[in-house]
């Protein structure tokens, strides 16, 4: 059963936890080595490749937040604030990642880690 989760960004790394437990998990700055924007499904999703080959994804990112009620804006980060907040904090530009959706592929393709890229 999927549930909330509460990231918390920090200068010395990121946090998280879930709304049905207590515990928070973090990563330090140092094992970060790349962050991503990616469109999925819906929303957006946030991936943080760790140097350790290991990935983080965050999913229920808006695009956009502009357009919406200030009560609605406690709870949501867009991608330009997120995009600040990771440049201050860790010196590393949130790239965007496009995926392919299409069902058809005419490039060439390669696996990297975890991942089948273009």
């Amino acid at each position: 059963m999927p549930s909330d989760i509460r990231i918390f960004l920090y200068i010395e790394g990121l946090g998280w936890k879930t709304t049905l437990e207590d515990t928070i998990l973090t990563v330090p700055t140092e094992d970060f080595k790349k962050m991503q924007w990616i469109h999925v499904a819906r929303n957006y999703q946030l991936r943080i490749q760790r140097k350790n080959s290991d990935a983080l994804k965050f999913d229920g990112f808006l695009k956009d937040v502009s357009g919406l009620a200030s009560v609605e804006l406690r709870n949501l980060i867009d991608f330009d604030t997120l995009g600040e907040l990771i440049k201050s904090n860790y010196q590393l530009n949130l790239e965007i990642k496009e995926l392919g959706v299409k069902g058809w592929n005419w490039d060439k393709t390669y696996f990297q880690e975890y991942g089948l890229f273009q």
